[in-house]
């Protein structure tokens, strides 16, 4: 999947208020370093508006850091 559509993909979950920033508690990479980009999302959001977030949000073993899922 290329770069473009991936970040196309995920324009949708991302919290555009500032306020809401602290809401965000999801960090999602995308491509390989040096060459990835960081998007940070509201897990209730990805959840509602996505069957597979829904369950990959849901596990009991995924990685978190500083209290956000990565």
């Amino acid at each position: 999947m290329s770069r473009k559509l991936v970040t196309r993909a995920f324009s949708k979950f991302k919290t555009k208020e500032p306020k809401e920033v602290k809401d965000n508690d999801v960090i999602i990479y995308v491509g390989k370093e040096p060459d990835f980009k960081e998007f940070q999302s509201n897990s209730k959001i990805m959840r509602s508006k996505s069957d597979y977030f829904k369950k990959i949000l849901s596990d009991k073993n995924i990685e978190k850091k500083d209290e956000k899922y990565v």
